[in-house]
């Protein structure tokens, strides 16, 4: 875990430093501590002047339940704003449950105040969720 915040540190000091943002996630079933592996995630940013949300990049996690490519070679510019990410949790969840998760599309909204590193980690169970930005 240490080496995960370190490494999530020194990213987000480049990332400061480029101006740059970079947004990562990480799913986590928490009933059992295993990584949700292909879940699909996209991500928007909020257009101000349209006021509708702009797709940027979608992707899918991997065996160890991250997703770091959501702004690898994205061509336009990502500013500061208001960004979204969509988690399609029915994928793996029904391999895992005998029913639909109550919440099968997870919607976190979050503010991108500063250039930086966002690492946006999902702690998912069937019935519900947490969302929180790993520092």
């Amino acid at each position: 875990m240490n080496g995960d915040s370190n490494e999530t540190t020194k990213s987000n000091q480049i990332a400061r430093l480029l101006r740059r943002l970079i947004i990562t996630t990480k799913v986590t079933y928490l009933n059992t501590g295993l990584p949700a592996s292909q879940v699909l995630v996209n991500l928007f940013r909020f257009d101000i002047i349209t006021s509708d949300w702009v797709f940027i990049k979608n992707s899918i996690t991997g065996v160890d339940g991250t997703c770091t490519d959501l702004t690898e070679n994205v061509t336009r510019f990502l500013d500061r704003g208001l960004y979204k990410i969509l988690y399609n949790m029915n994928r793996d969840s029904e391999r895992l449950y005998e029913s639909m998760p109550l919440f099968g599309i997870i919607e976190v909204v979050f503010n991108a105040a500063h250039y930086g590193h966002y690492d946006i980690k999902i702690l998912a169970s069937h019935s519900g969720y947490v969302a929180y930005r790993s520092m």
